[in-house]
């Protein structure tokens, strides 16, 4: 169960983004951005919190991995 929806642009103050770098997010590869899971017309959708919530676990362990003194030596093996 959901603990809530986040609007385009709660997420655009909480990320300090614009609504095309979230749209951009969605699209990466590694680790997207999840997809509104309402879409309204324009630019208002809403995304469920715990599917964020998720991302930003996901996304923290990525770019603390990066920051790992060995991660090179790890991504070309």
């Amino acid at each position: 169960m959901s603990n809530g929806y986040y609007s385009t642009r709660d997420l655009c103050v909480r990320y300090r983004c614009s609504s095309r770098t979230l749209f951009r997010r969605m699209k990466r590869e590694v680790n997207p951005f999840p997809a509104a899971c309402m879409q309204q017309a324009g630019s208002f959708n809403l995304w469920d919190a715990d599917e964020v919530a998720a991302w930003e676990l996901r996304e923290r362990e990525r770019t603390r991995l990066r920051a790992a003194p060995d991660y090179e030596a790890r991504a070309a093996a």
